[in-house]
């Protein structure tokens, strides 16, 4: 497909779904990009004619929501950055139009209300791109490659920001509903290469915060790891 024809929708003009559409924008890579919402146009940096308002029909998981279908029909591709309760109406019109999706939540719903089509319809689909799984995953196989032989990876990621300032000192970047919608679902993990799927908070791990002075830097420490890490070298 030549690069004119690609038309690009995001579907929610909030933080995320603004910063995407700038950085696409930014790269010069001669795609169309188009952002919709609900809401009126508020960001200036958001061009009139890529600006589509959408309409409210009926915002919930239950029945057919045909506020998306104008939007998606004829994109390339659809990158979702709605409140997850619009995520299986927005699939909907993708599955029914036949238009790659990509989003960025963890929405148990949403996963298996696309396990229970069983269709190929769409030529892709590609849930759970946010943070974590998506970039720390992207950046860890970038890591590995300058390993020689690997023999085990585990990936943390955790909102634990220096600039938080709620008691839990967590960082909350996108919707606190979408937070606990993601911790209240069953999670998705690959472990020894089999996957799985296991209780939100399994398995829960005591972590500390050393603060160290040199260049105002954070270490976040695995006590019982360092541990074990210690013993090891002691040993041998």
């Amino acid at each position: 497909m030549k690069t004119e024809n690609i038309h690009i929708g995001i579907v929610g003009a909030g933080t995320i779904g603004s910063t995407i559409y700038q950085l696409l924008n930014s790269t010069g890579c001669g795609y169309k990009i188009s952002i919709a919402d609900q809401i009126e146009k508020h960001n200036t940096f958001i061009n009139d004619d890529d600006y589509y308002k959408l309409d409210i029909t009926k915002p919930t998981y239950d029945g057919h929501c045909t506020q998306f279908n104008q939007f998606v029909n004829g994109k390339t591709l659809i990158v979702n950055a709605l409140p997850f309760h619009q995520n299986i109406n927005l699939y909907k019109a993708c599955f029914e139009l036949g238009v790659p999706y990509f989003d960025l939540s963890e929405d148990d719903a949403l996963d298996k209300f696309i396990d229970s089509l069983k269709s190929d319809k769409i030529p892709f689909t590609m849930p759970h791109c946010g943070l974590a799984p998506g970039m720390s995953t992207v950046v860890a196989n970038d890591l590995l490659k300058d390993i020689e032989n690997p023999t085990s990876v585990k990936i943390r990621v955790g909102a634990l920001s220096q600039n938080a300032s709620n008691k839990l000192r967590y960082y909350t970047s996108w919707s606190g509903e979408g937070l606990v919608n993601e911790y209240i679902g069953d999670c998705q993990i690959l472990e020894n290469g089999k996957y799985n799927t296991v209780d939100a908070l399994l398995v829960m791990k005591n972590l500390h915060l050393v603060v160290v002075s040199m260049k105002h830097l954070i270490l976040l420490v695995d006590w019982e790891h360092l541990l074990n890490h210690w013993m090891v070298n002691m040993i041998h």
